[in-house]
């Protein structure tokens, strides 16, 4: 950014850089949660500042933990706060070597670190201006290599699931999980280990629930379908015969449907809620919703409605049952089927709720179209992510009491595998588990009948849709049946059900990995594995 002069460096040691960025023109600062490949990063400028004069020369500082601004706007005279950690295998590949982990470390002295120094540099993109050759990039590091201990029960049918779950700790970064597959009423597969925390002092435990973001979609979109079947909605009425207040802008014949499917043209607000609001004022938000024009007219196309998703079917959903999402999905679902899985929820829980972890990335070409569009805060996606610029969905507020308090019906759901893939496995054999019949055969098929397939005007990529669920891309499906019909959630949590073969699948992590297509790493092999072992 042109107008950022240099990084303070706070501390200086061999294995840790502690730095703080000081902002001298208003800005928006973020990494991990949203591609931002235009958004500045304290880590820019501690990667860089890792190979300073102060440094070894075998150490790199390219792991990077933010700590303060992880997502919103910086004003001039602010600054952004975070650490680098020490990268080893950068430093082997460098120099060719590789130092035993019981070598002693040259560090530099307090001394020469005591006055605080900048880093400066230029490069090609006038966005960023570190030296590029000092540089080693985020997607070149491994990923941390730890073999885990896995927990649970795995019918012996299914073992090599359960290695698939193992690998993810020890190639693909896992940090703590859980698995869990239903067959046809049965369950199957039912793991979990490593740690709840990032600190690794808290084991993964059978009960250890943890923050699913979009994957709590499919759930409300299970919550809608119920109360159609109860009579309590038509979905293809109009939202204001439910919501009068809806019937603003235009919006006086957007039927139901359109909410579910992604194609009511409102996948964000013109203008960010206030400080403070975004999650903890229900009826601002939807009041804004209602009176909101659409981004484009509604039916003509779909775009996903990262959160107002939540608030726009959860509004309905409270008109016609008088409950709020979290409280329909309580009593009408969750507690009869005896699932761990709550939206909205009290402080008993977080003793044993994960900690959620940011996710690493390398943000995209500059010139990919997600890309521009995070760079412009007008934009309809940036607006789609972001609706409030208060650091709302940054790591440190999604682990908060107020997140987890809050009913967020897009995003907030907690819970574990073992939940998601017992609500799926009932939708996999015609709705019926246990006794309890948690949507009709008829009403399952309907919802995942596909309502919007192509280009995602929010997302710039392909997205293929039914009422509420996503379905299987039929080019780069993630089922071999292409039947699969559920939801994931940023960073990696899913849930699914394939009615073809029975199946409920569930899987929940704290760990995030973010990629441009949506696509975790962790998912095929474990798909695949539970496919593999029919």
């Amino acid at each position: 950014h042109p107008g950022i002069v240099g990084v303070e460096v706070l501390t200086c040691e061999a294995d840790l850089v502690t730095g703080r960025l000081p902002v001298t023109h208003e800005l928006v600062a973020g990494t991990g949660f949203l591609w931002a490949p235009v958004i500045v990063t304290l880590a820019d400028w501690l990667c860089a500042c890792g190979m300073g004069p102060n440094l070894p020369e075998d150490v790199s500082f390219t792991t990077i933990e933010m700590k303060a601004n992880f997502l919103g706007t910086v004003r001039e005279g602010g600054s952004v706060v975070g650490r680098a950690g020490r990268s080893t295998a950068a430093a082997q590949r460098r120099s060719g070597t590789s130092r035993s982990p019981t070598s002693p470390t040259r560090r530099p002295s307090r001394s020469s670190a005591a006055p605080r120094w900048s880093c400066r540099g230029r490069s090609s993109n006038p966005r960023f201006w570190y030296d590029k050759r000092q540089l080693q990039p985020l997607g070149e590091e491994p990923l941390m290599t730890t073999a885990i201990e896995v927990h649970g029960a795995c019918d012996a049918r299914f073992s090599r699931v359960r290695d698939a779950f193992a690998d993810n700790f020890s190639k693909r970064g896992e940090v703590g999980a859980s698995l869990a597959v239903m067959l046809d009423g049965r369950m199957v597969v039912d793991i979990w280990g490593g740690s709840a925390d990032v600190a690794g002092n808290r084991p993964w435990e059978s009960d250890t629930i943890v923050n699913t973001f979009s994957t709590t979609k499919g759930i409300t979109a299970i919550c809608a379908h119920r109360l159609v079947e109860q009579g309590l909605f038509d979905i293809d009425a109009p939202v204001a015969s439910y919501w009068p207040e809806f019937a603003q802008a235009g919006k006086e014949k957007l039927p139901v449907r359109y909410l579910l499917s992604h194609r009511a043209g409102l996948p964000a607000l013109h203008e960010f809620l206030p400080a403070g609001t975004a999650y903890s004022n229900w009826d601002l938000f939807v009041e804004r919703l209602a009176a909101t024009e659409p981004w484009w007219e509604p039916g003509t196309k779909h775009g996903y409605h990262a959160i107002t998703f939540g608030h726009l079917v959860g509004e309905v959903i409270r008109r016609v049952s008088g409950m709020t999402v979290g409280t329909y999905f309580r009593k009408e679902i969750a507690e009869p089927l005896g699932i761990d899985f709550h939206i909205g929820m009290g402080p008993e829980f977080d003793s044993r709720t994960a900690e959620m972890i940011s996710a690493s990335l390398v943000p995209p070409d500059p010139n990919h179209p997600i890309a521009k569009a995070f760079a412009d805060p007008n934009s309809m996606t940036f607006h789609a992510f972001m609706v409030s610029l208060d650091n709302s969905l940054d790591p440190t507020f999604v682990n908060s009491r107020e997140w987890r308090a809050a009913e967020i019906p897009a995003a907030n759901g907690h819970g574990n595998a073992r939940a998601l893939a017992r609500l799926y496995g009932a939708l996999a054999r015609g709705g019926d588990l246990d006794g309890f019949q948690v949507l009709k055969p008829e009403t399952i098929d309907a919802a995942r009948v596909e309502q919007s397939y192509g280009e995602d005007a929010v997302l710039f990529m392909p997205t293929r849709i039914g009422l509420g669920f996503m379905l299987d891309l039929l080019e780069t499906p993630l089922t071999p049946t292409r039947a699969m019909f559920g939801h994931p959630g940023a960073g990696g949590s899913i849930g699914f059900a394939d009615p073809e073969m029975k199946i409920g699948f569930g899987y929940a992590m704290n760990k995030m990995i973010m990629t441009v297509d949506l696509v975790d790493p962790r998912w095929q092999p474990m798909v695949d594995a539970v496919y593999a072992s029919l």
